[in-house]
């Protein structure tokens, strides 16, 4: 059987157009419809600092990126998947359903054409997002291995595939695109399409138009196709170059407003299409150009490569010039990634000792995040996530009962925990979970710190006895009166 897999490609290889201009709507339908947090607040409420000012929102000892979706900005971190609303890190349970995104990513139109993947000892295995879950799928390896994910159309998403020198795009989810457009084929036997397939980078609009960047086949020149809606056939062209560059990315705003970008050498390398051409942009930069995106309002942000650049993150207004974004957290750090909605409406992660991520809108305490090794240990615990100081779902595991049926009448170890001490107890809903396997006892908690005290109190009257903290949502079958 012949083998596939999944290409995966360095972070600054994945510069895909997270948002654009032209998809407002869009973006506000699909964060309408990501898992919700329960109704409770989790996180102290504190002063909002000034409209566009970062501040420091969570860290962590292992890296943090932005998923390559449009639509909601979601955080992968400690092997798990966090949303970013309001400038606040929630850690919700139903964004992990059904699958563990792990060490891959999650790609295209969240959640309507949203692909995850994840690779282990046994291979690559891909997932998606299906009526609020994650469900295998591994369709987009039938063509062969996943160069590039890209949101494209209307509610959709954009996959290129490839085997050896072959290329194809192919539908990642989401309505029927209608016509399919072809990868420029190229001239000669080794170079069946015209773009190195493993160098391929991508960007679409809902629109429906598509830019496609890479390395010639059959050279070092760097190229650039671009594809009109409803077309199979797209416009190959060279980028303009002194020598050529080593492509990063692409991103596009809309259909006049796309830029490749990466390194030329130990230079930044930035070409922008105005609609008819592209040329080369002379930017204040000191460092290659490891990321760029576009934000709802068409302005652009970029992540600078290199080991500490004199600054690391910029922005450019539609209409403006690039400046850099000044924050203390920022100097001297190494470029991570960038998601914006709007020019004062974003955030960055940057790495030094620990990854950090940072965003406007901020408000109260800085999140610290587990290890990834320590959210794989606790989500080996029949699939329930560890709790995280961002944790919309807060849940104090107490003990097991046993094996699934009937639950029982009597909660001694309850009695014993909470009899002299019911206000630990306050807006705690004490319960009863069956998975199909087992019967639980478990506290649903109105917050992080009440879940903690719980735990505590349960483990100082029931000291034989282990309990765990939770983010998660407990199938209930009775509710606990004591």
């Amino acid at each position: 059987m012949r083998a596939v897999h999944l290409v995966v490609f360095a972070l600054v290889g994945l510069g895909a157009c997270r948002r654009s201009a032209e998809k407002t709507a869009a973006s506000a339908s699909a964060s309408a419809a990501m898992p919700a947090p329960p109704s409770a607040s989790v996180v102290a409420s504190a002063s909002a600092p000034p409209v566009g000012a970062l501040s420091l929102v969570a860290e962590a000892p292992d890296d943090m990126r932005f998923a390559e979706v449009r639509g909601p900005i979601l955080v992968q971190a400690a092997h798990s998947l966090f949303a970013l609303e309001n400038g606040r890190l929630e850690q919700r349970p139903g964004l992990v359903k059904g699958a563990f995104p792990g060490q891959g990513g999650v790609f295209g139109d969240f959640p309507n054409a949203a692909t995850a993947w994840n690779w282990d000892s046994t291979g690559v295995s891909i997932s998606t997002w299906f009526n609020g879950q994650w469900v295998e799928d591994r369709s987009l390896l039938a063509n062969g291995s996943i160069a590039q994910i890209a949101p494209w159309g209307d509610h959709a998403a954009i996959a290129v595939v490839f085997q050896g020198n072959d290329a194809m795009f192919v539908p990642a989810g989401g309505k029927s695109p209608g016509v399919m457009p072809v990868v420029p084929k190229g001239d000669r036997d080794d170079c069946p399409v015209t773009i190195l397939p493993s160098s391929m980078r991508l960007a679409g609009l809902p629109t429906g138009h598509l830019f496609l960047v890479g390395k010639a086949c059959n050279g070092g020149k760097a190229l650039a196709a671009r594809f009109e809606p409803k077309k199979r056939e797209g416009t190959v062209v060279e980028l303009p170059a002194n020598d050529p560059p080593q492509l990063n990315g692409v991103a596009a705003a809309a259909a006049d407003d796309a830029y490749a970008y990466g390194a030329a050498g130990q230079a930044p390398y930035l070409a922008h299409f105005d609609g008819s051409a592209w040329k080369l942009e002379q930017a204040p930069f000191d460092a290659p150009v490891a990321k760029l995106v576009f934000a709802d309002d068409g302005t652009a942000f970029a992540m600078l490569a290199g080991a500490a650049p004199a600054h690391v993150a910029w922005k450019r207004p539609r209409a403006g010039a690039w400046a850099p974004i000044e924050h203390p957290e920022l100097a001297g750090k190494k470029a991570g990634d960038v998601a914006a909605r709007s020019a004062a409406d974003f955030a960055i992660i940057v790495r030094a000792d620990r990854a950090l991520l940072l965003a406007t809108q901020a408000a109260g305490p800085a999140v610290k995040l587990p290890s990834a090794e320590a959210m794989d240990r606790d989500y080996g615990y029949n699939h329930r996530l560890m709790m995280t100081d961002a944790c919309v779902a807060p849940y104090a595991h107490l003990y097991t009962v046993g094996p699934s049926g009937t639950p029982p009448k009597k909660f001694p170890p309850l009695e014993a925990a909470f009899a002299d001490d019911a206000a630990v107890l306050e807006r705690a809903r004490l319960v009863v979970e069956d998975d199909g396997a087992q019967l639980y006892v478990g506290a649903i908690a109105p917050s992080v710190d009440a879940a903690k005290k719980i735990a505590a109190k349960f483990k100082d009257k029931n000291p034989k006895m282990v309990p765990r903290l939770f983010c998660h949502e407990p199938r209930v079958t009775k509710t606990i009166a004591l």
